[in-house]
């Protein structure tokens, strides 16, 4: 083995003399090319705005689209997304990509939605994961991870020999949406070795990977720039208020280090970060998702990311979009079930108050293309001293944007402003606005873009102080669309040729100056507004919409054959095309709705969804129609609950004869055992979910008790729980250290005697830090007999069939159960099954994501496991939260049809264990366009039968 190991390392080397031999600065891969500016690709300048959303977290394929759209109508780009080895691989060399983790089927829906996708393969990736993402399988092999160590890199060459096939026929360069690919994962602390990152470089060059390699450093570390083992596209992560939401409005430091780090570092490439904070983690008894919401708010976005495009990034990944649920044995042992992350999209699919910032920002980059290309340039400072303006400025064309923020940027103040707009050829605007009595307002935590010296379409926009949501074409008219807070000022000035004529209704003045030829249109913002200018030699026309950011919320954009289109009213909107001269708009409404549309582009008729459209003229040139709301829709309520004790596992006579024995003496965690034999259930091949050990010996009644030290996995303020039971006679529960004592009454002198403990395995921690922390030892550090020290026999099951999965999901026959309602207490210290079933009909043009409660209360200690349709979509404790809320996932959970739920509870009191009261609830009610929902293949119980009694 250790000759074949030898030829392995020297293979690897033989590649990189040939490889090293082609790879330099120099390398462009085929139609991505870049500068210090940005990302060029195809020819075209491109500003890279991503968001971060993962296929794993989402294990219902007919809702990949429904995110993605989500997404896309927020003006996203490009998807940044992680592929999970763990996810894809039970055991060495099996590797799944069907079904819920088919990785073509969520490439090809990206790339037929036109997102860009850069690729984070890994092998490790963090987000949480068990393990980082690394498989359960690699834990126990010998050596390190993250190095050269021989084990680890056969491991993961057949890892990327999976996945790369998938990865080389999506990139750009051959016709998909791959912009790049992310070589490791913030490999920037502890031991650190160019050859790994080489090694890895290479295995993808060698499978046709030919797009450029990026990199995440984890703090600026200038880690990978250059030398061995460097990237072509280096980029910062950053998370400015750190991951305790406790304290929600209390902001971290905002980063003005961007720049300086990039000139420092990588000055021929653009500004890139990989990941910034779109929310925060929570853990065990943390504050919630809600406060992480409220502690990266609208607010944080509007500040904190413009000041990362003030700071020059043009690459810019936000993590994360949608963070989805971390469902069966996802998360490692920090977290629970949840991973909204306090996202923009929330968990249940709902667009949160986060989403609308996004969009005004994603609308903004899509439209405004100097922007790609921009350099600081200094500015006088604004005549508040309170606000900070910088500027930058595309020397190629001229165009200018202006960044206002507070002084102190988590400043709760109002203040009020003028600021210096410098730069043309007819000279400076001194004091803007120009208009007495007016100014520029920044309401609270508040930034904003003000764009000078900006030529779209005909037109020369000299200033705004509205900030620019989009622009475009509509009919021979220019339009563009100006936003800010309803009741704010505004002031606009646009340079004709000759005076221009002004048709407006709205309360706005327009001042024209001979000598500049400018057009200053004043005004305050309300509800929506516009103005018609057309030039005098009637040649040019433009059109200004005016609109409060209030309004902007659902005012949604597309565009239909060159010519822009504007919808507003409707709660999301997915589309906008133009088929067989029909206007068709795919989207949401959540209540009857007011829908106008401005559009010059010829139509015979106006669809939603598939309801005909009846418009009639409205101001502003729009067509205005009403839409119906989604119908009220009651959701049954959960009763005719069965139940039924498990946990024969505890008792003496229990047929443990197909269990493992504990046979090892020797192990690869790094936590040394403190008695023998080994009793990690890795070493076994049991790597996620509770697992049972079962000890026999023949006592001679000198045997007082045993010392445990059971280790599952951290979570705050605790351990994961165990729970031991002598001859069927329950012990206690507690975590890590802990002598237990024999009762006399229960010793069985001559005779069998028989120890059973359930240890709960949370999961394996990450390898953050480089320093192997996933090989920490998952069950007993140490188990030894107090007393006489009796031999004891070990015996281990976890999930049946271990790394040989039998079935993905269970079920189970309850026909002879016992019928309970809930609350419900049962009085022993083991594991009981709850089981209930509901119908479902809802309507196929009706979007309702479910969630499913437990309210009880936390003085009742318990655990449980919740199963839906045999999958398990939540790990609820009762006593420590703050999850209580579960979503059930359409896919998972059947629209139209019977479901079953299943909960498995845990007591770990004397006083025995309990369920609460449980329900199911709404998130939201959508009309949206009819629906498919592919049921996940699920498996019942008889057809899985054999396959159990084959290997349990």
């Amino acid at each position: 083995m250790k000759g074949r190991l030898s030829t392995l390392k020297i293979l690897f080397l033989l590649i990189l003399v040939g490889y090293v031999t082609t790879f330099s600065e120099g390398y462009k891969p085929r139609n991505v090319t870049w500068d210090s500016y940005s990302l060029i690709i195809d020819g075209k300048r491109e500003f890279i705005y991503s968001g971060s959303y993962y296929y794993w977290r989402l294990p219902a394929p007919t809702l990949w689209k429904d995110i993605f759209e989500k997404i896309r109508a927020a003006g996203f780009n490009t998807i940044t997304m992680y592929f999970n080895w763990d996810y894809h691989s039970p055991r060495s060399n099996v590797y799944d990509f069907g079904g819920i983790r088919d990785v073509d089927r969520f490439l090809n829906l990206a790339e037929e939605l036109g997102f860009y996708l850069i690729a984070r393969p890994g092998p490790y990736i963090n987000s949480d994961n068990n393990a980082g993402g690394f498989p359960g399988w690699l834990i126990s092999l010998p050596g390190t991870t993250r190095s050269t160590n021989p084990y680890y890199t056969a491991s993961w060459m057949q890892w990327l020999s999976a996945l790369n096939p998938y990865l080389y026929k999506h990139q750009i360069t051959k016709g998909g949406n791959i912009i790049a690919v992310q070589v490791e994962n913030e490999y920037s602390v502890g031991p650190l070795e160019p050859l790994y990152m080489e090694q890895l470089e290479a295995k993808y060059r060698l499978d046709g990977i030919d797009v450029p390699f990026s990199f995440n450093d984890a703090y600026p570390g200038d880690h990978w720039v250059r030398g061995p083992g460097h990237v072509q596209l280096y980029g910062i992560d950053a998370y400015p208020n750190g991951f305790n939401c406790t304290y929600p409005d209390i902001w971290g430091a905002l980063p003005t280090y961007f720049e300086d780090d990039h000139h420092a570092f990588n000055p021929n490439e653009p500004e890139y970060l990989p990941e910034f904070q779109g929310g925060s983690t929570d853990y065990w008894g943390g504050p919630g998702f809600l406060k992480c919401t409220q502690m990266t708010n609208a607010s944080f976005e509007n500040v904190f990311y413009k000041n990362n495009l003030e700071q020059g990034a043009s690459m810019f990944n936000i993590y994360v979009v949608y963070g989805g649920t971390s469902w069966g044995w996802l998360p490692y042992p920090g977290d629970y079930t949840s991973y909204d992350f306090g996202a923009a999209i929330a968990e249940s699919r709902v667009l949160t108050e986060k989403y609308p910032q996004l969009k005004f920002l994603g609308y903004f980059l899509d439209s405004v293309e100097p922007f790609r290309r921009t350099n600081h340039t200094a500015v006088p400072p604004a005549s508040n001293s309170k606000v900070q303006v910088a500027m930058r400025e595309d020397l190629e064309t001229g165009t200018q944007f202006y960044f206002l923020r507070h002084e102190n940027a988590s400043g709760f103040t109002f203040e009020t402003t003028h600021i210096s707009i410098i730069g043309d050829s007819k000279g400076n605007y001194s004091s803007v606005p120009q208009e007495k009595n007016t100014y520029i307002l920044l309401n609270g935590r508040d930034s904003k873009i003000i764009v000078a010296f900006y030529h779209f379409g005909n037109q020369y926009l000299i200033y705004s102080t509205s900030e620019v949501l989009t622009h475009g074409r509509m009919g021979d008219s220019d339009v563009i669309v100006l936003y800010a807070g309803k009741g704010q000022y505004g002031e606009t000035v646009v340079r004709t040729r000759g005076e221009p004529k002004v048709r407006t209704k709205d309360n706005i003045t327009s001042y024209f100056d001979h000598n500049s030829s400018d057009l200053r249109l004043n005004y305050v913002h309300h509800g929506i507004q516009c103005v018609d200018v057309e030039a005098s030699d009637r040649k040019e026309r433009l059109k200004i919409y005016i609109v409060t950011t209030e309004l902007a919320v659902s005012l949604w954009r597309g565009e239909v054959d060159g010519q822009l289109v504007l919808v507003h009213g409707p709660y999301l909107v997915r589309s906008i095309d133009l088929e067989f001269g029909d206007l068709l708009i795919r989207g949401d409404v959540d209540k009857d709705t007011e829908v106008t549309i401005y559009a010059e582009v010829p139509f015979n008729l106006a669809q939603f969804n598939d309801e005909i459209l009846m418009l009639s003229r409205t101001g502003c040139g729009g067509l205005k129609t009403s839409i119906r709301g989604p119908p009220k829709i009651s959701l049954p309520q959960l009763n005719n609950w069965k139940f039924q004790m498990g946990s024969p596992e505890r008792f003496p006579d229990f047929d443990d004869s197909r269990w493992l024995i504990a046979d090892k003496y020797t192990t690869n965690s790094i936590t040394p055992p403190v008695t023998y034999p080994v009793l990690y259930v890795d070493d076994y091949g049991f790597h996620f979910g509770d697992v049972w050990f079962r000890g026999h010996f023949i006592a001679n009644g000198s045997e007082k008790g045993i010392k445990l030290d059971g280790v599952g996995g951290h979570r705050k303020g605790a351990f994961s729980a165990y729970s031991v039971w002598f001859n069927g006679e329950f012990l206690g529960s507690t975590y890590g250290n802990k002598t237990f004592d024999f009762p006399k009454s229960s010793l069985r002198i001559g005779q069998d005697n028989v120890i059973s403990m359930l240890l709960e395995n949370l999961g394996h921690e990450k390898d953050y830090p480089n320093d192997d922390n996933e090989k920490r030892a998952r069950g007993f550090i140490e188990a030894s007999m107090v007393g006489y020290n009796a031999t004891i026999i070990w015996k281990i099951q976890g999930s049946c069939g271990g790394e040989h999965v039998p079935d993905p999901v269970r079920d189970y026959p309850d026909y002879d159960w016992k019928d309970v309602s809930l609350p419900y207490n049962f009085n022993e210290s083991a594991v009981a099954w709850f089981r209930t079933s509901f119908e479902l009909n809802i309507p196929l043009d009706v979007d309702i994501p479910i969630g499913l409660l437990i309210q009880d209360d936390p003085s009742y200690r318990y655990n449980a496991l919740i199963f839906i349709n045999g999958w398990m979509l939540g790990h609820y404790i009762n006593y420590l939260g703050p999850q209580h809320d579960f979503v059930l996932h359409n896919g998972i959970l059947n629209p139209n049809g019977k479901n079953d739920v299943a909960i498995a509870v845990w007591g770990q009191d004397v006083v025995g264990g309990r369920l609460g009261n449980v329900s199911l609830h709404a998130y939201q009610v959508l009309r949206t366009e009819p629906r498919i929902t592919e049921i996940n293949y699920s498996p019942n119980y008889w057809q899985i039968l054999p396959r159990l009694e084959q290997l349990c």
